[in-house]
C-alpha cells in the first residue's frame, strides 16, 4: 500500500516538475515509501493537512535533500500532494 501511494505520490510530482513547479522539480525522484508511510498509516484516523505535514517534514529532514531554507515549502506541496493521492485511491474518505 504505502509503496503504491510513493508512486502515485511520484507520478504527479513527475507531471508537476514537467510543468516547471518549484518544488516538483525539487522533490522528482525523491519519493520514497518511507516519506509517505506514516501519513497512510495515519488515514483511518483522519489524517489532516498539518498531521501529515508534520511526518513528511521529518522524513524529508532525515533525507537531507532539502535545504532547511526550502524545507517548508516543499512539505506543505508534498502533503497536499500525499492527501490527494490517499483519497483518490480511497474515494469513499
Amino acid at each position: 500500500m504505502y509503496s503504491y501511494v510513493a508512486a502515485m505520490v511520484q507520478e504527479k510530482v513527475k507531471e508537476d516538475a514537467a510543468k516547471e513547479v518549484k518544488h516538483a522539480m525539487m522533490l522528482d525522484g525523491k519519493i520514497a515509501r518511507k516519506v509517505v508511510k506514516q501519513t497512510v498509516m495515519m488515514t483511518v484516523y483522519g489524517v489532516r493537512f498539518t498531521g501529515a505535514r508534520e511526518k513528511i517534514e521529518r522524513r524529508l529532514k532525515e533525507k537531507k535533500d532539502i535545504s532547511d531554507e526550502e524545507c517548508w515549502s516543499a512539505v506543505a506541496y508534498l502533503a497536499k500532494g500525499v492527501i490527494e493521492c490517499i483519497r483518490n485511491l480511497f474515494s469513499g474518505m
